[in-house]
């Protein structure tokens, strides 16, 4: 429950309980799923729940590569695939500063680039 007071300011009340919504799925796995466990008070949990939201969002599960569970990503890319326990720095295509906080997420053929502003500008709702 404290995550979900976490993510509120961020996706708001209506989304979070829309079974059908990105940031209903995230919000879901982040609690009842992700193995890593991020505690409320923690300094990335806020950028974990937005980088889900942008993995279900994106119907991350039907991706060509990096998407959950997908083992060639660590081959291919050198890079974690999505929704692992590892760090979301780690994950395909993202960047971060030295602090773990997110610089800006690049991904696929299209090269959808989220930079840290956007981030910025969610993460000022809390």
């Amino acid at each position: 429950i404290l995550i979900r007071y976490e993510v509120i300011p961020i996706s708001g009340l209506v989304a979070l309980t829309d079974t059908d919504s990105p940031q209903w799925q995230a919000y879901e796995w982040l609690v009842y799923d992700d193995d890593k466990f991020v505690c409320p008070n923690d300094d990335t949990l806020v950028q974990r729940y937005i980088l889900a939201v942008l993995y279900f969002a994106t119907t991350g599960d039907a991706w060509d590569r990096c998407y959950r569970g997908d083992n060639e990503c660590r081959e291919e890319e050198n890079a974690e695939p999505y929704l692992s326990t590892s760090s979301e720095c780690e994950w395909y295509g993202s960047e971060c500063f030295a602090d773990g906080l997110i610089e800006s997420v690049t991904l696929g053929k299209c090269g959808l680039i989220l930079l840290c502003c956007l981030l910025k500008i969610w993460v000022s709702y809390i």
